[in-house]
């Protein structure tokens, strides 16, 4: 039997990828559904309460040093690393969802420890668990959101990151206005805020007892090869999926974008209290609304690119975030006093509302469907590791030569990173690169969302040549 040269995808099977139809449920009304986006806030501000508050309780209460906090930091970095690699890139996409509502149970346990007195063994088992939610529930949460269309992932993600942000600018005024009605009480303050972790974890387990829709293999897993047919047919490779991933310009992308930044933030996330305080002068409270300033920016950020979802414009805006990023780490080491301390942590918001919406973008579009969850996995495990490597030396170098020019040291891999990763997105292996216009002239037909009613025509014989294990009929 002869083979069709191409395969057309119609436009009234796009049309069921996209009404809920059995055959096609993977579509942007689901995947971002209000269940779905609820966890997302509740858990996230949860996290970050507790990420942000138990160095202040170590501190204070049981008294750790600078070093012993780092060593804590990345410890719950290592554990979200294994979880994310081990377990998340192991599992098939459709069971993401009873990861997802695990992780959240951990995180309502870490709660508990933090809350009673348990001593440093309790704080030890409240930072793993923490470390233990986000290697689970958010590369769960990004392969549930970005299980849709290809054309809908870069908006449905963008979506998701701007309900993190929400939930990470509403969280720490709730948590600053909870510690000044408790007179500073932390273990009370995380007692009091329990009801998020147990909200959030209730709506995930109902978001596991719903299968997560399937994709239409010609409304999603062709067309969503195409994107990435144009990257593997530059650089074929036979190896196993994971070099694959690893070898890819999109991934190597996107790791670059998340680890640029993920170092001044995880510096951040586990120092940044404690500078406001003995820098700055600045109390528990004063430092949440800093950090209320901070995801308030990145909310913007994140809104305007789930309004707008900018495709074309990603490079420019990357490297932006890095400027943004250099500028405000040093506005925060020498800041004195909380004005410059806000308007640092308020320019840190920008990197921080548009990489990760920028980058899951990018790795769901050029990422088919079966390899989504993999891909998410070792994306956050990268990204994570700079979680582990920042925070104990940061301790050292804290307890050394001062939280000041600790945070201003941050500046050497920032600028580094930043350098590769305007280098990686001017190679002409880069899929920010090339244009619509040039793929055309190549004699590519690629997607294109400006037209409602066309849909990309894939040519059989390059997508059985691309695929592994695939041989000609």
């Amino acid at each position: 039997m002869p083979r069709r040269p191409f395969r057309r995808v119609s436009v009234p099977e796009q049309s069921r990828a996209r009404s809920g139809r059995p055959g096609g449920r993977a579509h942007l009304a689901w995947t971002v559904s209000p269940l779905l986006l609820a966890v997302t806030a509740l858990g996230r501000s949860s996290q970050n309460a507790g990420q942000t508050t138990y160095p202040l309780l170590g501190h204070s209460a049981l008294h750790m040093s600078n070093g012993t906090i780092g060593e804590l930091g990345a410890a719950a970095g290592v554990v979200g690393i294994l979880c994310a690699t081990v377990i998340v890139g192991r599992t098939r996409r459709e069971h993401v969802l009873a990861l997802l509502a695990t992780g959240q149970a951990l995180g309502l346990a870490a709660f508990v420890l933090l809350a009673v007195p348990s001593g440093s063994a309790g704080l030890w088992g409240a930072a793993l668990a923490l470390g233990a939610y986000g290697g689970l529930a958010f590369p769960s949460l990004m392969t549930a959101i970005g299980s849709g269309p290809r054309e809908e992932r870069a908006k449905a993600l963008a979506i998701f990151a701007t309900a993190l942000s929400a939930s990470l600018l509403v969280g720490p005024l709730v948590e600053a206005g909870v510690l000044h009605a408790l007179g500073g009480s932390l273990r009370a303050t995380f007692a009091a805020l329990m009801p998020f972790p147990a909200l959030a974890t209730l709506l995930s387990v109902m978001a596991a007892r719903r299968a997560l829709p399937t994709v239409e293999p010609a409304a999603d897993d062709e067309v969503g090869r195409s994107g990435w047919l144009r990257s593997t047919l530059r650089h074929k490779s036979t190896r196993s999926v994971a070099p694959a991933l690893r070898t890819q310009p999109a991934f190597r992308v996107a790791v670059t974008m998340m680890v640029t930044y993920q170092i001044p933030f995880a510096a951040l996330v586990t120092f940044g209290a404690l500078l406001a305080r003995h820098s700055d002068g600045v109390s528990a409270s004063g430092a949440e609304i800093a950090f209320g300033a901070f995801f308030g920016v990145s909310l913007l950020v994140r809104s305007t690119l789930a309004l707008a979802t900018p495709r074309r414009a990603t490079p420019a805006l990357l490297a932006v975030s890095v400027v943004a990023t250099i500028v405000g780490v040093a506005l925060v080491a020498g800041a004195r006093g909380f004005p410059l301390l806000l308007g640092g942590m308020a320019l840190l918001g920008v990197p921080h509302g548009s990489t990760l919406p920028l980058a899951s973008g990018v790795l769901a579009e050029w990422t088919p469907g079966e390899q989504l969850s993999r891909a998410n996995g070792l994306l956050m495990a990268c990204t994570n590791s700079a979680s582990v490597v920042v925070p104990p030396i940061c301790g050292v170098l804290a307890d050394a030569i001062g939280y000041t020019h600790m945070f201003l040291l941050l500046e050497v891999p920032v600028v580094v990173l930043g350098g590769t990763l305007l280098a990686l997105l001017r190679s002409p292996r880069s899929p920010l690169r090339s244009t619509w216009e040039s793929e055309v002239s190549r004699g590519a037909e690629v997607p294109s969302t400006t037209t409602p009613d066309t849909v990309p025509i894939i040519p059989d014989d390059a997508v059985q040549s691309a695929l592994p294990g695939r041989r000609e009929r």
